[in-house]
């Protein structure tokens, strides 16, 4: 054994010498330029150390380098992960004259300095991995540093960078920030340092949380070394807030017939009951109620300061009756529902409801019971005849069901203007099935036949030439065996989905599907050119009415696109969903594909399961602000599904379909290798391999890993390292081979 421990002391003696030829500085002038291959090249001392003098006014950003690539253009993959040195926590860090920094291998983040037009030595010592600059000290800019995190109650905002009311007070050389008093839960919070109100630079990478203990007030206090990034948090309880074990929930709403007194959540009669499953209940029997909305909220504890939902719950009663009425509410996710039984069931009924009253008796009246509809065959029919109207006469209605306005056809009123003067009989049909309403104004003593309507079809002007205009009779359907037939050849469509409507007589009054923003949506697997065929059948069921085919007869050339791509969400230092913080792609010029190795910690982790899952998406830009999703809303995309793309074992190594908007994508926690083309918009994702000699497992191989190795072949225990990397020769055993060859490949890169 004392043969073995003297063989790996001399090994790990040869470690420390300088197997490199020479050491670089990259970066603005003086040095070079950021070039890979064109670096400022330093002189050797002889004795461990490198050194280079340059006059330096304002401010320079710079790294260094123990090799260069080849050139004659930049290979930052390589100067990234095999020669490069940079700061140790991979960001942006700012340095001074007179203080010696410690450097490692890095694949990002720069060094910051500011000259004030004198001449500076500057130092690499490659042993120790350090440097320094000596000559004029600039006195550095005032650095700010915020606290940003997740309680409102104890920063004021949620995860406000630009918060100056949170800026740290520098005290004996830490930057420190309190709360003199504020409620906090035992859920406890969690928190950033954020630098100069921007995310780019924040500490911790993965937030620092703080556990509670007690509901209550606290004093919390929270310092920051800028030097070493160390962060204390300290919370002292000021006052337990003692919670009952029950939280009282009361209803209160409109109106009084059904809860006593309106908008009333200090009555006790209202009180709801908990059940076993924790959910509570209120009903109420034998309740008079006339037709129209209930609405009401869920009260926590008598007073209004905590209730659900924030905008009302609006129920409808379709008829006059007798209900027995049941209102339950999970605490969990403030789930409600609402449920009024008929103690003796109503038989539905349909009124016609319009002007001017010289026709209808009433205007818009749809308690008017004169004007209630006769069913037959399955058809709502009104009739009135001997009506005399004049040329441009207007006659407006709806068909009311059960005399309540919260259930009416058409949704922006019937209208029928007169072409010329007359005596007429009129007569209105409903359909309750398909909700169809037809209107025929009939001059006696010839039988007229109804009036078809015209239907159009209405979208986007990319497909349809005109922007949802309902006027555009080009876009009119045409009619054969009761079905209206659109059709559209070499359109260009896009991976995805479009949406489009039907409307008839060229007015919003008569629209298919109803409801602003309800449009009949189709989806497109793959961009291409497409013919379309769309028909709607009016008489046909609610589900039947529409349907589109689309057909493809063409391929699209891809757009070249050869600008930044980010990954943002929760992967890498991300920190989360912020439009102003991204992982950006290594691109390929000579293939046009980026790549990057993304870490998720599978932070999200479902009920009832053991491991989490992480989110993630593209976007070809950042916005200024961390929350302006409106800013990059044109530069995202992501996947081809209607809901996030879970990634499963099955589709790893395959090509997935992305598109604009596009869906996140779910990943457990690990390391994933991804290999993007925009152009084709494809997604390869692969599991990443680990890195034979990263004994530690940091992404590096250097002294650290020789040093674990070593102490884990001489003491036989290999518990705080990866075995599978530190395996060199890939015999399956750890011996002083796998050593020898470990020292080889660190003094080699």
């Amino acid at each position: 054994m004392k043969r073995l421990t003297l063989i790996l002391s001399v090994m790990l003696a040869l470690v420390g010498l300088n197997a490199n030829a020479a050491i670089y500085i990259v970066g603005d002038s003086p040095f070079a330029g950021w070039h890979t291959y064109n670096g400022t090249e330093m002189t050797d001392n002889g004795d461990g150390t490198y050194s280079y003098k340059a006059t330096i006014t304002g401010t320079v950003w710079f790294v260094f380098a123990d090799q260069l690539t080849a050139g004659p253009s930049d290979d930052w993959t390589t100067f990234n992960g095999q020669y490069r040195f940079g700061p140790a926590s991979g960001s942006d860090e700012a340095v001074t004259a007179g203080t010696e920094y410690t450097t490692q291998r890095s694949t990002s983040g720069a060094y910051k300095f500011t000259g004030s037009g004198e001449e500076y030595t500057i130092t690499f010592d490659e042993t120790q991995t350090k440097f320094k600059i000596e000559g004029d000290v600039e006195i550095p800019d005032v650095d700010t540093w915020t606290v940003a995190g997740s309680s409102t109650a104890l920063f004021g905002t949620t995860w406000a960078a630009g918060n100056a009311d949170n800026d740290m007070t520098l005290v004996n050389g830490l930057y420190t920030w309190s709360c003199d008093r504020a409620e906090l839960t035992t859920a406890g919070f969690s928190f950033k340092v954020v630098y100069n109100h921007d995310w780019g630079t924040a500490y911790p990478s993965d937030n620092y949380v703080q556990a509670i203990d007690k509901h209550g007030y606290y004093s919390v206090v929270i310092t920051f070394d800028a030097e070493t990034h160390e962060i204390t948090c300290t919370p002292t309880l000021l006052e337990e807030i003692i919670d009952e074990q029950d939280p009282v929930y009361t209803v209160a709403g409109t109106p009084a017939a059904l809860f006593g007194t309106e908008w009333a959540p200090a009555l006790v009669e209202n009180e709801m009951t908990k059940g076993n499953d924790g959910i509570y209940t209120w009903t109420k029997n034998n309740v008079e109620l006339t037709a129209g909305s209930v609405e009401f909220k869920v009260v926590l504890g008598h007073e209004w300061g905590t209730e659900y939902p924030s905008s009302n719950y609006v129920a409808t009663i379709d008829a006059n009756g007798t209900y027995n009425v049941t209102i339950t509410f999970n605490p969990a996710n403030q789930e409600i529902t609402f449920n009024a039984v008929a103690v003796v069931p109503v038989e539905d009924f349909y009124t016609v409801a319009g002007a001017p009253a010289a026709i209808f008796g009433a205007e818009w009246n749809p308690a008017y019971d004169a004007n209630n509809m006769t069913l037959a065959n399955g058809l709502y029919t009104w009739t009135k005849d001997s009506v005399e109207l004049a040329a441009n006469d207007r006659i407006e209605f709806k068909v009311v069901k059960n005399a309540n306005w919260g259930t009416c056809w058409p949704e922006d009123n019937y209208l029928y203007t007169c072409e010329e003067d007359g005596i007429y009989n009129l007569v209105i049909t409903f359909n309750p099935e398909t909700y169809a309403v037809t209107f025929v104004a009939n001059k006696p003593g010839g039988e007229e036949p109804p009036v078809e309507m015209v239907y159009t079809v209405v979208g986007p002007e990319a497909i349809f030439g005109s922007n949802w205009d309902e006027t555009d009779e080009n876009n009119d359907m045409t009619l054969a065996d009761g079905v209206y037939t659109w059709t559209k050849e070499n359109v260009e469509l896009a991976a995805g989905s479009f949406g489009f409507k039907v409307v008839g007589n060229h007015s919003w009054d008569n629209e298919w599907p109803m409801g602003y923003g309800n449009n009949w949506i189709k989806y497109v697997e793959e961009a291409g050119i497409y013919t379309i065929a769309i028909t709607y059948d009016p008489e046909a069921a609610d589900s039947l009415k529409i349907t589109c085919e689309i057909t493809k007869t063409g391929s699209i050339e891809p757009v070249h696109y050869d600008g930044d791509v980010y990954i943002m969400g929760e992967v890498n230092d991300n920190g989360g969903w912020f439009t102003n913080v991204g992982v950006k792609m290594t691109r390929d010029e000579e293939n046009n594909v980026y790549t990057a190795t993304i870490t998720t910690a599978g932070e999200n982790i479902p009920e009832g399961e053991e491991t989490g899952y992480s989110y993630f998406s593209f976007t070809k830009q950042l916005a200024d602000s961390a929350a302006d999703w409106d800013a990059i809303a044109p530069y995202r995309f992501g996947a081809v599904s209607d809901g996030d793309y879970w990634v499963t074992d099955e589709v790893l190594g395959t090509e997935i379909a992305l598109t604009n908007g596009g869906a996140a994508f779910r990943v457990p926690a690990g390391e994933w290798n991804l290999t993007l083309s925009v152009d084709n918009m494809t997604l390869i994702i692969e599991k990443a391999a680990g890195m034979l000699g990263d004994v530690n497992g940091d992404g590096l191989v250097n002294v650290t890993d020789v040093t674990l190795l070593i102490n884990a072949v001489v003491n036989e225990s290999y518990d705080n390292i990866n075995v599978a990397n530190a395996d060199m020769n890939g015999d399956g055993n750890l011996t002083v081979t796998d050593v020898t060859m470990l020292i080889n490949a660190a003094m080699n890169n």
